[in-house]
This record gives structure tokens, C-alpha cells and sequence, in this order.
């Protein structure tokens, strides 16, 4: 099937127009990140009418997802790192994949699951694409969604909340008092700058740092693995230099927190350093 086009189901309003990236934003290098969703079915066939009733409440559910989500349906602009939000839409392509679903999970070649995932690299051009999405349709029925979104405007925990409401929204078409509501305060927080090399003794990472709440008298679960894989890892061979690091979220370190679904990189990586025994 052609791609299509689906486009958020209003227009994004004046004040909304051009999305800045934020500091945090700028800082990630530019590559993408492929996710295939899996959605196994109960029946072992599916007739061309429940098919076409599955397309439709994706794309019209896709369309009012966008609405809310609307910097994911707009073009990066590489000159003033900013995001053009004039209801371009996303690139949404469907697919039959004549194989059973659980052939392709219970596999391990990339191979296999490349074909599942939309090619979304950019055209080099001053405006690229952000965002694209692939539904496969499996012979036993079942459904795998594929997508592809530069890491330069959204972190995992962003993309999450934009697929977490695009569920809710397509289970229930009538009823959305409850769909996750997303904030974008990143740019305001964190101000975009006009260089934007990563340095973490840099003041702008210091600034960043700064507005963390670092106070943890009990060390977290990740603390408690962190630590444990670090020290075996390295007592073996105390000549050789380590460096390691964590993605840390910032959503529920900063003063005040923020809310889980505030879209953005909200995360910076916290590095430890071992320098070797000579």
C-alpha cells in the first residue's frame, strides 16, 4: 500500500506554530530509534472487514493523538533547531506480512524484522520528516507497529506517553476524559543555546545539574545493580580505565517535579570514571 499522510485532526493554533528544541534537545546526537509494538490475536484468522475497521480507528485515533502530540507531526528545521508545526502530518504506511507473528518474535535475526519498520533517515535537507509509523498485518491476525523518531526531539519516556495515549484514545472512541495529557515545558526549563557540545563539566551541564534534586540517603534499585555491575566488571583488571554511564529522567528529579508525560529529552547521562592503578 502507498504511504499516507495523517494529519492531526485540527490544525496546531498560532502560539504553536514552531516548536524550539530545548538545550537538552540540542545535546542529543542526531540518530533514530527503531520500536515494533506486538500485538498478538486471539483468533486465527481476521476477514477483510475487520481488517478495515482496525485501519480506520488507527488512523482516525493517530489523527486526534497528533492533535494533542502535535510537535511529532511537524518538520525539523536544522537552521534555527526548531520544529515547524503546520499540520504536515506523519508518514503512516500498512503492510501484510505473509508469516505468523510469533515466526518473527521468536527470531533472532534483524533480518527479519527490518521490513517491519518504516525508513525514516532523513533527506538532508533544511526540513526532514520526525516522525513515521508501519502497521503489519499478520496471517494469524495479529499486528505489529512499527516506528521510527529521532532521538533530537523526544526521549523513551516522550515516546511512551504518545503511544500509551494513541492506545487509549483508538479503545475508546468516545470516550477520552481520561487520555494522558501531554506538557512541553523542556525549552523553558532548559533554554536552547547557541552551542551545544556536550561537555559534562561544561556550565551549561552544571546549570542543569543544579535544578536536580541529588538528596538519596537510600540508594535506588539502579544505584544498588549499577554498583554491583561495576565492581565485578572492573576488579579483574584494575590497570585499564573504566567509564560508565546512566540515562538518567529528570521528570521526577526536578524541584518541583515534573509530570511523567512532559515531552522532550528530559534526561542527561550521569558518568563515573575509574582511573587505572598503575
Amino acid at each position: 500500500m502507498a504511504p499516507l499522510n495523517v494529519r492531526p485532526s485540527s490544525p496546531t493554533n498560532y502560539p504553536f506554530k514552531k516548536y524550539q528544541l530545548s538545550m537538552l534537545d540540542q545535546l542529543m546526537p542526531s540518530f533514530f530509534i527503531p520500536t515494533i509494538l506486538y500485538y498478538h490475536h486471539q483468533f486465527q484468522t481476521t476477514s477483510i472487514a475487520q481488517l478495515e475497521l482496525i485501519s480506520s480507528r488507527l488512523r482516525e485515533s493517530l489523527s486526534q493523538t497528533l492533535t494533542m502530540f502535535y510537535p511529532f507531526a511537524g518538520r525539523l528545521n536544522r537552521g534555527d533547531n526548531s520544529i515547524d508545526c503546520k499540520y504536515m502530518g506523519v508518514r503512516y504506511l500498512e503492510a501484510k506480512v505473509d508469516s505468523m507473528i510469533m515466526d518473527v518474535i521468536e527470531c533472532y535475526e534483524t533480518e527479519m524484522v527490518d521490513p517491519l519498520i518504516p525508513n525514516l533517515m532523513g533527506n538532508g535537507e533544511e526540513e526532514d520528516e520526525i516522525f513515521a509509523i508501519q502497521v503489519n498485518y499478520f496471517n494469524c491476525g495479529g499486528i505489529a507497529i512499527g516506528t521510527y523518531v529521532p532521538h533530537k526531539i523526544a526521549d523513551g519516556v516522550s515516546f511512551f506517553s504518545f503511544m500509551t495515549s494513541w492506545a487509549t484514545i483508538c479503545r475508546q472512541q468516545d470516550n477520552i476524559i481520561n487520555i494522558l495529557k501531554p506538557s512541553f515545558p523542556s525549552s523553558s526549563l532548559f533554554p536552547p543555546k547557541e552551542k551545544h557540545h556536550y561537555n559534562p563539566q561544561s556550565e551549561d551541564c552544571k546549570e542543569t545539574k543544579a535544578k536536580i534534586d541529588h538528596d538519596h540517603p537510600i540508594p535506588t534499585r539502579v544505584e544498588v545493580v549499577s554498583t554491583f555491575i561495576w565492581k565485578y566488571a572492573t576488579v579483574d583488571k584494575p590497570v585499564k580505565q573504566y567509564i560508565a554511564f546512566q540515562a538518567v529522567n529528570l521528570r521526577s528529579r526536578m524541584v518541583p517535579p515534573l509530570s511523567e508525560h512532559a515531552i522532550g529529552n528530559l534526561l542527561v547521562l550521569a558518568y563515573a570514571t575509574k582511573t587505572p592503578m598503575i
